[in-house]
Formats: C-alpha cells, structure tokens, sequence
C-alpha cells in the first residue's frame, strides 16, 4: 500500500503544481471578474467529471469482486460508459440555455463546450477505475500527470491566441479527448467478449456514488449567484486553492477504496476506515498552519496584487472543507459496503437546498454553513460506522 500512496501522492504534487500554474496563469488572463465566470463554468465541468467517477467506483468494485472475468466486464463498462456520457451530453445541450440563465453565464458557447467534456469523461472513467482494480497506480498516476500537462500547455496557446474563457475550458475537453486515447492503448482489450453486469447492480453502486462528486464543487457552482463577479473572483482563488486539500484527501483514499470493498471482517474494515480518516485530518492540519505562516505572500506571488483581499478567505476556508472532505470519504467507505443509501442523499438535498435558500451575507457566512452542516453529518457517520455497525457486507459475485 505504501507504493502506491506514494505513486498517487507524487502525482498529486505534480498534477497540482501544474493545475495552480493553470489556475493563475487563467486567473491573470481573465482578471477577478473573468475568472469567476470561468471558475463557474470549470465547476460545473468538474461536478460531472466527480459524478462521471462513479463508473470508476463501478469498475473497481466489479473487477475486485470478480476477478477472472476483468476484460470482459471492461469491455461493457466501456460501451455502458460512452453512452452514458452521449445521453447525458444531449440532455446539456437541450437544457444549455436553462444552464446558461440560472448560473449567469454571459455566452451560451461556453456552456456547450463544458457539455463537450461529458462525452468522454465516464469512459476515461472507466479506463482509470480498471487500472486501480489491477492495482497499477504507476500507470494510473502517469495518465493523471499527463493530462494536467496537456491540458496547461493548451491553455497557454488558446489564450494567447485570445480566446480567453472559451480558450481556458477548449484546453480541458482537449485534453481530455488526448488522454481517453492513451488509456485505450495501454489497457487495450477493446475486442471480445463481454460480460454484462445486471444493471440493478449498476445503479446500486452509482446511486451510492453520484453524491460524492457534487459535494467537491458544489460551492463553487453557485459563487455567481450570490456574490458580486469581483468577490465571485476573490472566493474562487481561495477555493482553489483549499480543494487541493480535499482532491489531495480523495486520491489518496482511492487507495484505500479496493481494500476496504474486499474486507471480510469488522476489525479489518474498521482498521482502514480509521487510518484513511486520521491521515486526511493529519494533512489539513499540517496545511493549514503552514498557510496561516507562508501562506500570503506566495499567494499574492501566485495570483497577483489584484487578489490580495482574497488571501483572507484561505485559511478559514481549509479549516470549513475538513469536515466535508471526511463526510465525503464516509460515502466512499459506505459505497464499498452498499450501506446508508438514504442518508447519503438526505445530506445531498439538503445541502443543496441550502445554497438556494438560505441568505448569507458575506463570504464567511458562507463558509460557515459549509462547515457546521458537514460537520454534523461527519458525527452521524462516525457513530454508525465505528460504533452501530457489527457486521459487515461480503463479497458478491455476478452469475
């Protein structure tokens, strides 16, 4: 296990040097105002590419638990996966005016080039979910790195070409498109046979998943609507910043995911859910006293004078994300055993709701609905986990 945390982490690094020079290269591009509406149309990318990683949730906990049909529940994956992401594309397109109007988006074009990115985002899914179930996090990490490299070079050619917010979210669907090649090539298996896996099956795991992804971006998806486009701008450097951590805490729980979806014992089980959990309260803590010490002046190095009011919102930021990010991997462990289907979702609603509803009057407001809402879903999964549960699932196989 210590390999692969370290392949994951290593990536992690590279991919998150090479996604802040992204961030700030775009963000002095674009100026406060810009990059607000970029970061929105961004966030809604990225909440499907998180929602899109249920097919790798999916893939993972089918080839584990069946083993000696792998290539051939790819396979199906595979076709499930693309259309997926086509009938979804469709849906995007058909709703993108809707989109456009209740995010505030001033150009319909830029919303159908995020709806561009669905196509392929479940597939890749899948390819980077049987690398994980094969347990070649190499490989997996490698195809990460590569695409955070596409991806920035593009940017830098699309702007200077000036292209501007179009030219910022062109270099992702591109990228994505280069990537989706070269995990096809180094997976292979694209003829054969197949096996289908019984769609109820599917949908349990998706259903368990899904909720995992809205909860990484959701606040930045409604940033616009509330905030005035320059504070819209300031909050999006700071969460960009602060969602590494939480990205960070994700990746490295993708390690731990395959084992505690083939635990067969309680003492096991609640091993590795103690270990992930305490390692990402370890990170945030470390993280956010050394921003509260260097933090702000390789902040305003990174982003500029014009963001020096942002710095503020940093600190207070990471501490509001702990909690969301430890409800988050709760409802990984809860998908790797199928357990508190309906909680999961009761939190998903009513957080949502909150964010339409509720009226905050600043930006520390709203970090603070982030923080205690989540915090009071962390205790509920905390007891039902590691105190109410004596049993634990076993492994099912598909006939």
């Amino acid at each position: 296990m210590f390999s692969n945390l370290s392949y994951v982490s290593i990536s992690f690094i590279y991919v998150n040097i090479l996604g802040y020079v992204f961030h700030f290269y775009v963000s002095r591009k674009l100026a406060p105002s810009g990059y607000g509406e970029f970061m929105v149309l961004y966030s809604l990318m990225l909440t499907v590419l998180n929602v899109a990683n249920i097919f790798n949730v999916v893939t993972v906990k089918t080839i584990v638990e069946n083993v000696r049909d792998k290539e051939k529940i790819l396979r199906f994956l595979r076709i499930v996966g693309i259309i997926t992401g086509i009938l979804l594309a469709i849906l995007g397109a058909v709703f993108s005016p809707a989109i456009k109007n209740f995010l505030r988006i001033s150009k319909l074009s830029f919303v159908w080039i995020v709806v561009g990115t669905w196509i392929v985002l479940f597939i890749i899914a899948v390819e980077r979910g049987y690398l994980q179930a094969k347990d070649r996090f190499g490989i997996y990490a490698f195809s990460s790195a590569l695409e955070l490299t596409i991806r920035l070079l593009l940017a830098i050619v699309f702007l200077n070409m000036g292209y501007n917010i179009s030219g910022a979210i062109s270099s992702s669907l591109s990228a994505f498109v280069i990537i989706l090649i070269f995990l096809l090539v180094i997976n292979k298996n694209i003829f054969g046979r197949i096996k289908t896996i019984p769609l109820t099956k599917i949908l349990k795991i998706a259903a368990y998943a899904s909720p995992a992804g809205f909860f990484v971006y959701l606040d930045d998806i409604f940033i616009k609507r509330i905030f005035s486009p320059e504070l819209a701008g300031f909050y999006a450097s700071s969460s960009i910043l602060g969602r590494a951590l939480i990205l960070f805490s994700l990746t490295l729980f993708s390690v731990f995911f395959p084992k505690i979806v083939a635990s067969e014992t309680m003492t096991e089980f609640k091993k590795l859910c103690l270990k992930a959990i305490m390692l990402i309260v370890a990170i945030f803590i470390v993280s956010d006293i050394m921003v509260l010490i260097f933090g702000e002046k390789i902040f305003l190095l990174l982003f500029g004078a014009k963001f020096k009011n942002a710095f503020s919102i940093l600190p207070r930021y990471i501490i509001a994300v702990l909690p969301l990010t430890i409800s988050t991997v709760f409802i990984g462990i809860n998908t790797a055993k199928e357990k508190y289907l309906s909680l999961i979702y009761l939190q998903l609603i009513i957080y949502i709701l909150g964010f339409i509803i509720l009226k905050f009057n600043n930006v520390y407001s709203y970090i603070s609905y982030i923080f205690f809402y989540n915090f009071i879903f962390v205790f509920i999964y905390s007891y039902l986990i590691f105190f109410k549960s004596n049993k634990i699932n076993n492994k099912c196989q598909f006939q």
